[in-house]
């Protein structure tokens, strides 16, 4: 099977980390047939936000402890990203 580039989003995220989603299984199903799914750290920063919201400092330590050994590879935005977004919203 040919795998694709994937892009982590925040729900996409919070979906594979939170059990109780009901988007957990789906997401994981993915997460697990990819060599690594790009984390732009733009995403990465709504992430740990809403997982220190929710579950706490701790489980924030913890997953970014484990980024180095997950599928994650965390990405810079460039410049180009940032005027590609700009278009976009405008």
């Amino acid at each position: 099977m040919e795998r694709t580039i994937a892009v982590a989003d925040t729900s996409f995220v919070v979906a594979l980390l939170n059990r109780t989603d009901v988007r957990h299984e789906a997401v994981k199903a993915v997460y697990a047939n990819q060599r690594s799914v790009l984390l732009p750290q733009t995403v990465l920063a709504e992430v740990a936000y809403l997982l220190g919201r929710d579950a706490g400092t701790t489980v924030v330590v913890g997953f970014l402890n484990g980024l180095p050994a997950s599928r994650f590879r965390l990405v810079a935005s460039t410049d180009d990203d940032v005027i590609r977004i700009a278009a976009i919203l405008g």
